[in-house]
């Protein structure tokens, strides 16, 4: 009865594994759909957020904000996927990727290299990186599909 273990698939994520998707990424808790969480979360693992958060989060590992899922606060996080809509101050220590179905409103810290916006993502903010060896941030963008003319 209480050994059902839900697969973090079940979900309908289309990010997770993005950053890794290894065992190192086990996920350690999951707030999803039609769930709404108020307050501060700390934590260690990876989270999977498919409802909607208000608050803090911080941890050292991964947050991965799934494409229903809504976060409005403050994050400071290891490493960072959104698919779902961030609004608020972000500060990540490794990477943050920013998926096709992908929202961010708000500031972003970030070391230098470390951001990934694919194609169809929305960026409105501002962002702060880290500087690289040659003395300027780096952004990546992911390669967007060649138009087909008309």
């Amino acid at each position: 009865m209480f050994n059902n273990k839900k697969d973090s698939t079940s979900t309908g994520s289309k990010v997770a594994g993005l950053i890794g998707g290894t065992p190192k990424h086990t996920l350690t808790a999951l707030l999803d759909a039609g769930t709404a969480f108020e307050g501060r979360l700390t934590f260690s693992g990876t989270i999977h957020i498919n409802g909607k958060f208000t608050g803090e989060i911080s941890g050292n590992d991964h947050l991965v904000v799934l494409d229903k899922g809504t976060v409005n606060g403050e994050i400071e996080v290891g490493t960072l996927e959104i698919a779902g809509e961030v609004t608020g101050q972000v500060r990540v220590r490794e990477k943050i990727i920013i998926t096709s179905t992908g929202r961010f409103r708000g500031e972003l810290e970030a070391p230098a290299g470390s951001l990934e916006i694919h194609n169809g993502a929305n960026f409105e903010g501002t962002c702060r990186m880290g500087a690289t060896t040659s003395g300027t941030s780096r952004l990546t963008l992911a390669a967007a599909e060649p138009s087909r003319g008309k």
